[in-house]
């Protein structure tokens, strides 16, 4: 496969695929024999963790979970771990993407177009900012509502899918907000544009799941776990606006948002620091991907 411009080929010999950097950091190019998408890119990602030393044991699912017609689950995930060491990642950003190769040019690429996948590595800070991890963000309802699960599969990862979600970024920085919640179009709330929605209200937790149109992210499942270990009381449920605004507490997953917490919501105002139950989910979930957390060990999948 030629090398795109400006960036350069490795040695063929390499066992994983074709190893291509640019700018000091390596991307891997692999092709797949079998079809793993419906839709003609998906992507998977992963936070590799500060101490470079492990990565999500769930990839193999989550990258499975972005098709629904299965997707090279095992292919990705080794080839994941392959290319964190290869570029010796401190604190990552995994972005594989699965796509459809050269072939018919119409609407049925399954029918002859290969399957390629290309994995990206970058370091990666606060995704929000320092301040909004430490503090919480500014968030605003966005005028755009979240599209249905049955007008497409929201539990896949999907190139396409991100329009969606640019749109509602683009207008919540045109607002002065650092991101948007999507409401879908009965009114309850669906995600942010790259997050799950939580809140608290009195001493119970609540999110929603697949049937209010959201992805349901592998940040948020290693949250509801912790919180259920530590006998939080949570409920998982479709919620209204009117529900998220009279909250205590809103914060949001994601697996490059980590644990943020939310500190207002068009100019309403939510309860953050190190009191409250995000703060103490938070700790206890950066804990766990930064290898500090002996209990929850085999959660993770050690790249050295």
């Amino acid at each position: 496969m030629p090398a795109a411009s400006g960036i350069t080929s490795a040695a063929s010999t390499d066992p994983y695929g074709s190893i291509r950097t640019s700018a000091g950091t390596s991307a891997l190019v692999s092709r797949v024999d079998h079809q793993a998408t419906t839709a003609s890119a998906t992507t998977s990602t992963a936070n590799t963790g500060v101490t470079a030393a492990c990565m999500p044991s769930g990839l193999p699912k989550m990258v499975r979970a972005s098709s629904p017609l299965g997707s090279p689950a095992t292919v990705v995930a080794e080839n994941s771990r392959y290319i964190t060491k290869k570029n010796g990642i401190e604190n990552g950003y995994l972005r594989p993407l699965a796509f459809f190769g050269q072939g018919l040019v119409n609407l049925a690429p399954k029918k002859e177009c290969p399957v390629h996948v290309f994995i990206a590595a970058r370091e990666l800070g606060a995704y929000l900012g320092e301040e909004g991890l430490r503090r919480g963000v500014r968030v605003t309802i966005s005028s755009w509502r979240k599209f249905h699960h049955t007008m497409l599969p929201t539990t896949a990862k999907a190139s396409g899918h991100y329009a969606n979600s640019v749109l509602a970024a683009h207008e919540a920085l045109d607002r002065g907000f650092d991101d948007a919640i999507l409401l879908n179009q009965d009114g309850t709330v669906a995600e942010a544009t790259g997050e799950n929605v939580f809140f608290v209200k009195g001493k119970e937790l609540v999110t929603n799941d697949a049937t209010s149109s959201i992805l349901p992210g592998l940040t948020r499942d290693t949250v509801l776990r912790l919180a259920a270990e530590a006998n939080i009381q949570t409920r998982i449920r479709a919620f209204t606006r009117d529900e998220l605004m009279a909250a205590d507490e809103v914060f949001l997953t994601g697996t490059a948002a980590e644990v943020t917490p939310v500190r207002e919501i068009d100019g309403r105002q939510f309860r953050t620091g190190p009191a409250t139950l995000g703060a103490k989910l938070q700790k206890a979930y950066l804990a766990v991907v930064c290898g500090r957390d002996e209990k929850h060990a085999h959660w993770l999948t050690r790249v050295k």
